[in-house]
């Protein structure tokens, strides 16, 4: 099942707070609730949104980052493009498909 509107809604009022821990909480709890939610589905309703948070995805899941200077920064630390972290975001909730980290 996609993102409810409820949670749509508590991403979107947590991703206002530019708190990155806070954020992801509220992304783990989402996860939680609805099986079917990825992180690609989450990052694309803060893309949406026009919001400052952003998802990389790490060894040990996720981070959250705050700014798209950060976000940049972030993925060039791991040698990645935008799209190479949309596809390990979809990748993410099918560890199966073979894409590297």
């Amino acid at each position: 099942m996609p993102l409810t509107p409820d949670q749509r809604r508590d991403l979107l009022l947590t991703e206002r707070t530019r708190d990155a821990e806070v954020i992801a909480a509220v992304v783990n709890r989402v996860l939680a609730e609805n099986p079917d939610a990825d992180l690609l589905e989450i990052e694309m309703t803060f893309r949406a949104a026009g919001g400052t948070a952003f998802l990389v995805v790490t060894a040990d899941g996720f981070d959250v980052i705050i700014g798209m200077k950060n976000w940049v920064a972030a993925l060039d630390e791991f040698g990645r493009t935008p799209e190479m972290n949309r596809q390990l975001l979809a990748a993410a909730a099918n560890p199966d498909n073979g894409l590297p980290p």
